[in-house]
């Protein structure tokens, strides 16, 4: 009897510990799921923020566009707004290096400097997240990756010369979070629309970077 009940018992303690482990690893799991649900709301916050700034704006519409009409903020003497035609020759000279001119940079070249400086620190920003481990390469992805491809995957005589000055004005004041930005998606370019899984993001497709 007494052999019985001592195995009842032993029985007993050892399902009171297996389901105190169980209880364990399922809060666990819950905790590193809200964990991730917060930094992924958070995420998205800091992205609002860097895309709704105008100067940001401004910089990813030259980014995508060789040729376009952009009004730009003026500050004193003369506040207030300045249209203009921005072209990709325009935003070229305006990101070469001041050694490399010999000429001072016009209000328009200011402005478009101004505007590609609040890009490249907002990115920046994100780079020391990303070296803090607050965020991975796949948190920024969904949001920065195919900003840092278009940049980064321009070349010379396709008529987008102010991407390849582009990477040369990171280069030259030292803008290195974005290049380590650029080094976390190197192996992981966006697909090619005519590949029947143009859609799929995990760089399986092309090895040409």
């Amino acid at each position: 009897m007494l052999s019985i009940l001592q195995s009842t018992d032993d029985f007993l303690k050892t399902a009171a510990l297996a389901g105190a482990i169980v209880a364990f690893f399922v809060g666990l799991y819950q905790y590193k799921q809200a964990q991730t649900w917060k930094r992924a709301e958070w995420v998205a916050q800091e992205m609002r923020l860097f895309f709704g700034n105008a100067h940001v704006r401004r910089a990813l519409v030259m980014i995508d566009w060789g040729r376009r009409d952009i009004v730009f903020p003026t500050e004193a003497p003369n506040p207030g707004k300045l249209l203009v035609h921005v072209t990709d020759a325009m935003v070229t000279q305006a990101l070469k290096h001041h050694k490399d001119r010999d000429i001072p940079f016009s209000q328009e070249e200011q402005l478009i400097r101004d505007a590609f400086d609040h890009f490249l620190d907002g990115l920046e920003r994100f780079a020391s997240f990303r070296a803090a481990k607050l965020v991975s390469p796949n948190d920024l992805k969904p949001y920065l990756a195919y900003w840092l491809h278009n940049v980064r995957m321009s070349e010379d005589g396709d008529h987008r010369q102010r991407l390849v000055q582009l990477r040369r004005y990171i280069e030259q004041y030292g803008f290195r979070g974005v290049q380590r930005l650029f080094e976390d998606y190197r192996s992981d370019p966006l697909q090619p629309a005519t590949r029947s899984d143009w859609w799929r993001y995990d760089g399986k497709a092309s090895k040409t970077l």
